[in-house]
């Protein structure tokens, strides 16, 4: 009930509030932000094109096990591009990209992966210590009548920059990561998330939901709310999350939304620079900072 809230403050964009699933339009635009982050990733670092290139082609022709068990496969390495998302996340693929290979003396021995390199990769992806995040993920764009249907896969048929073996093809292509999506193939790849998939089939074949948001209520809040939207956000589109602020608050008598649109931070703001991105959303709130200007 938004007469219980003072004010509210945003942090990390705004989810689309239609009613049905929303998630294949969603996946669409956050698919042209991937390619986009993988693109600026390889820009900053070229020599990481050779590096994933032949990473992705070896894990294609041999999958590997993994120290804790389950399968790194070409699909599930490209699922780092994850953490591009973040602040500092193009440092962080560089580094884990640095050294992937076993140090030998055998000069016939040809490459191998390490176990520094595999370990690594692992501890990487924490959808096996919180499951939730995988089995949960598409539904939080369902409200209403609407099944997700393994969204996230489906939209990526249509993305043929994103075909690894297409790319493999080409001496020239970029390999493109993913980022925050869901497949069905994540509970054959990631061993303790296996006996999880008759669930995670229910959750995606599910048609009706309860509807997440009162789109009225929502319409008339008097609630003060400042949201910090991040122009190149890879996890929550922009356009989306402006879509929404008009719907906020929209009607008379309503206070609506003030947005502070920004592109000096990524979906990661609050926790790379949490004391300036509350100072400017809490001062946006209080009159103190004229922002929109």
């Amino acid at each position: 009930a938004p007469e219980g809230l003072k004010e509210a403050i945003i942090t990390g964009g705004l989810a689309p509030i239609d009613e049905g699933c929303t998630a294949d339009e969603v996946y669409r635009a956050t698919y042209e932000r991937a390619a986009a982050r993988s693109e600026r990733f390889y820009q900053k670092y070229p020599q990481h094109v050779d590096t994933i290139r032949e990473i992705v082609r070896m894990l294609d022709m041999e999958p590997q096990k993994l120290p804790g068990g389950g399968t790194l496969t070409a699909r599930r390495f490209l699922q780092l591009g994850l953490c591009l998302g973040s602040g500092s996340g193009f440092e962080h693929m560089h580094y884990l990209l640095e050294d992937p290979w076993l140090r030998t003396s055998d000069p016939a021995g040809g490459r191998r992966f390490s176990y520094r390199f595999l370990k690594a990769v692992e501890d990487e992806m924490s959808y096996e210590t919180n499951p939730l995040y995988a089995i949960a993920h598409e539904s939080i764009y369902c409200s209403g009548a609407g099944a997700s249907r393994w969204s996230a896969q489906r939209i990526m048929q249509e993305k043929k920059e994103f075909d690894y073996k297409e790319k493999l093809r080409d001496p020239k292509g970029k390999i493109f990561f993913t980022a925050e999506h869901i497949f069905d193939w994540m509970y054959e790849d990631y061993l303790h998330l296996q006996g999880l998939r008759p669930v995670a089939a229910l959750l995606a074949s599910k048609q009706e939901w309860t509807k997440l948001y009162d789109k009225e209520k929502l319409n008339a809040c008097k609630v003060p709310t400042a949201a910090a939207v991040y122009y190149d956000d890879m996890y929550v589109e922009r356009a989306l999350s402006e879509q929404t602020a008009q719907e906020i608050g929209c009607l008379a008598g309503a206070t609506p939304i003030k947005t502070w649109i920004t592109n000096e931070y990524q979906h990661s703001a609050i926790r790379d620079d949490g004391y300036r991105v509350l100072d400017v959303l809490l001062g946006m709130l209080r009159g103190n900072k004229q922002i929109p200007s």
